[in-house]
């Protein structure tokens, strides 16, 4: 028997079994599910384990990969990816940069769930020494059981020579109900501040606008001591009208909603949505103190500042009303103060790790967030 250097026995030379290129695509499902492909690659790979590994690539008009699955027949899932390119404007230059989207699936073939994802973006840009570096941002989820912690990576790499010469990593773990258990960070080495890293928002900064939403909803629902409440998150159309008074959020007790406006422009503004959560939920934890004080379960400080809520609320006045007077009211004053600390923190944050790339980073990359 012979023996591999590597310690592999009764090893197969690898070998190409099946390549059938620019097969027209007829089939109507896959016309229906990928409308842009036009044709199709077929490979089958015999590697050196001697197991077959099926490779289809769909392309479109252009030769564009727009999708690929591979599926080895002895491992217990299926990889599916997902191809897009693209043009973005870059923040802060009024440039157009291309990039390219790769979204991966990795499917345990006995249940069908999806067992970890990642989105990928990849541009090619300048550093400050005018030289070419890839750029790529990653966000990557895994669960291997229902029991095993849901682990969570964010990533922007700069490589030089196919090396990562910049960089950020954040990688949390949360708990079956959503709760973070452990966060970690690392970064190269660099002069921002160390509270640029260790802050609540940074693991957040790639996701899709509705995801990032949630996750501060969620989060800030923990912070708050909220969990109990079983406060929902709702959008809502509440219309909007450029140069006009606008509602941009509210919280309502009775229901236990948070209901932010959908017509707003910058409902997606990322530091303009942390800000408005922040403010809401801090009514939220009000009305709670209320309510417990109202069970006699506060005492001191905290039962006089229930009282002062509870006097407040019953005889509030509106910001239309008088705007002044709006912020002078306790309730107010604190929702004000705690919404916008947390939106100049993620502002800042995201400023700075904007500049950390060299200003780079494209709207595809940090979706929701505009330079104001």
């Amino acid at each position: 028997m012979a023996i591999s250097p590597t310690g592999i026995t009764n090893t197969i030379k690898p070998k190409l079994l099946k390549k059938v290129l620019n097969q027209v695509i007829e089939q109507e499902t896959i016309k229906e599910n990928f409308p842009n492909a036009v044709t199709r690659d077929t490979v089958e790979i015999l590697n050196k384990y001697g197991k077959v590994t099926h490779i289809d690539t769909l392309r479109d008009k252009d030769k564009n990969i727009i999708f690929r699955i591979y599926d080895n027949e002895i491992k217990p899932y299926f990889i599916k990816r997902f191809y897009s390119n693209g043009e973005s404007q870059v923040f802060n230059k009024g440039e157009v940069l291309p990039y390219r989207e790769v979204r991966t699936h990795v499917v345990n073939k006995k249940t069908g769930k999806t067992i970890k994802t990642r989105a990928e973006i990849f541009t090619v840009t300048q550093n400050q020494d005018q030289k070419n570096v890839v750029t790529k941002s990653l966000v990557d989820k895994q669960k291997i059981n229902k029991d095993a912690p849901l682990i969570e990576t964010t990533s922007i790499n700069q490589y030089s020579n196919r090396t990562p010469k910049n960089y950020y990593k954040t990688t949390i773990k949360r708990d079956n109900e959503g709760n973070i258990t452990e966060k970690t960070v690392t970064h190269s080495e660099d002069n921002l501040a160390e509270n640029v890293y260790n802050n609540d928002y940074i693991h957040t900064m790639l996701l899709q606008p509705n995801e990032f939403k949630l996750r501060t909803f969620q989060e800030a629902i923990q912070r708050n001591d909220l969990k109990d409440e079983n406060i929902k998150l709702v959008a809502q159309h509440l219309g909007y009208n450029k140069g006009q008074s606008t509602q941009f959020a509210y919280y309502d007790d009775t229901p236990k909603i948070l209901v932010f406006n959908a017509d707003f422009p910058g409902s997606n503004y990322k530091p303009f949505f942390v800000n408005i959560t922040e403010h809401e939920l801090t009514h939220a934890r009000q009305y709670k103190d209320i309510h417990l004080n109202e069970k006699g379960l506060l005492s001191g400080e905290k039962a006089k500042k229930a009282e002062l809520y509870k006097e407040n609320f019953d005889n509030y006045i509106q910001f239309d009303d008088n705007e002044e007077l709006y912020a002078q009211q306790i309730v107010e004053a604190e929702a004000l103060e705690n919404g916008y600390k947390a939106g100049d923190i993620v502002s800042r944050i995201f400023h700075q790790i904007l500049d950390k790339f060299n200003g780079k980073l494209t709207d595809k990359q940090v979706p929701g967030f505009t330079i104001k």
